[in-house]
């Protein structure tokens, strides 16, 4: 069983204190529901007047991110596209780029388990927007879930933005068909799941373990220094670059063998309770 009592961690993961906090947001800092948990606002805050930065990362759109915690009142850094883009204090970075062989592969793949009966849909996400091409109205609530922008195009195979995440949503099980139907991208692409419905394609050289690993640069903040909570699989690069990492109660059993630590579910409001008890140990220098 993995600790989740701040104190029984040991003294060494506290001595170089916390700089960077990486939350995931599905299934990790979001109810069930997908709301908000109760005091993420005064989180927000303590980190901030800590100097501690607080960073949602996400597979949605860093659109997305940037719209729902605006009114938390100042500039954030966010991780969105599952490490494909970065915005850190108000300026976007492309991380990386799918090649173009790979979205050509992945359009016409998705294209022929439609026409075999598969039902589903695709999105490409860009720097600027999401590109879909699909008339599913439940697939395009879906899309919106995750997007602040969305294009509807006749054709994703004329689109020539850089695309550096292109997401698949399975109405059933994405590893019935779906994941073994993309095996044709082979070693092109990282293909990873996202979420109960959704398949992710990166870039080989983009996660959120890549991005958190940029962020640490810039910030001048080591593994040591940072925490990390996730839920699924597209997490665990992100808390492989953390030394503080912490898998939900509710995490996929992947990502629990691949944690350091254990934290209370998104239902019980974990990363709020976690987050707050890790800097209260800093603060006190509880390192006994």
């Amino acid at each position: 069983m993995k600790p989740t009592n701040i104190n029984q961690i040991p003294s060494k993961f506290f001595t170089q204190g916390i700089k960077l906090v990486a939350v995931d947001m599905d299934g990790t800092l979001l109810t069930p529901t997908g709301q908000f948990p109760p005091g993420l606002s005064r989180l927000i805050a303590r980190c901030q007047r800590l100097g501690v930065e607080f960073v949602p990362a996400s597979g949605r759109q860093h659109h997305m991110l940037a719209d729902m915690f605006a009114p938390f009142g100042h500039d954030m850094t966010f991780v969105g596209d599952n490490g494909g883009t970065i915005i850190e204090k108000g300026v976007t970075k492309l991380t990386a780029a799918l090649p173009a062989d790979v979205v050509t592969d992945a359009i016409d793949i998705v294209r022929q388990l439609r026409q075999n009966g598969w039902r589903g849909g695709m999105e490409m996400g860009s720097v600027d927007t999401a590109f879909i091409e699909e008339d599913d109205p439940d697939f395009v609530s879906e899309t919106h879930i995750y997007n602040a922008s969305l294009t509807s195009v006749p054709d994703l195979h004329q689109v020539t933005s850089p695309i550096n995440k292109i997401g698949i949503f399975d109405f059933t099980n994405p590893t019935e068909k779906l994941v073994g139907a993309l095996t044709k991208i082979g070693e092109r692409a990282s293909i990873v799941l996202a979420g109960p419905h959704w398949v992710d394609i990166v870039p080989g050289d983009s996660n959120k373990g890549v991005a958190l690993r940029c962020l640490q640069a810039d910030l001048g903040a080591t593994t040591a220094q940072t925490v990390a909570f996730g839920d699924f699989e597209n997490d665990i690069e992100m808390l492989q670059a953390a030394d503080l990492s912490f898998a939900m109660a509710n995490a996929h059993p992947h990502v629990i063998e691949v944690a350091r630590f254990g934290a209370p579910s998104n239902s019980a409001y974990g990363v709020i309770s976690t987050t707050n008890a890790l800097l209260d140990r800093v603060e006190g220098h509880n390192f006994a």
